[in-house]
């Protein structure tokens, strides 16, 4: 995994594609606090957490995983769940690589 000093800017940001990498949880908040929609795999499948009027939403593909959350994207890292484990989980047992940053 690539340090957290490497993922900052020179103006103390997160860089915004980390294309095909393990990021830290503070960096996949970063991206979803600053509105991005995020693509990633996990045990082989592709996800994606859009960003929708109605607010945020968890894909596997055509597949709507959660409902739409408008809120603090701490409680939804807390809330969204792949196999039953709890998204905050997957992202700091480097579980989950960046496919796609939009």
């Amino acid at each position: 995994m690539i340090g957290e000093e490497k993922m900052k800017n020179s103006e103390g940001n997160f860089d915004d594609m980390p294309v095909g990498e393990i990021i830290s949880y503070e960096h996949f908040l970063y991206l979803l606090d600053t509105g991005r929609e995020i693509e990633f795999y996990f045990n082989n499948k592709e996800y994606f957490i859009g960003h929708h009027k109605e607010g945020r939403v968890l894909w596997q593909k055509q597949i709507q995983l959660s409902d739409y959350y408008n809120g603090d994207n701490r409680i939804l890292l807390d809330t969204f769940k792949i196999e039953s484990v709890t998204l905050r989980e997957l992202i700091n047992k480097e579980h989950l690589k960046i496919s796609t940053v939009f």
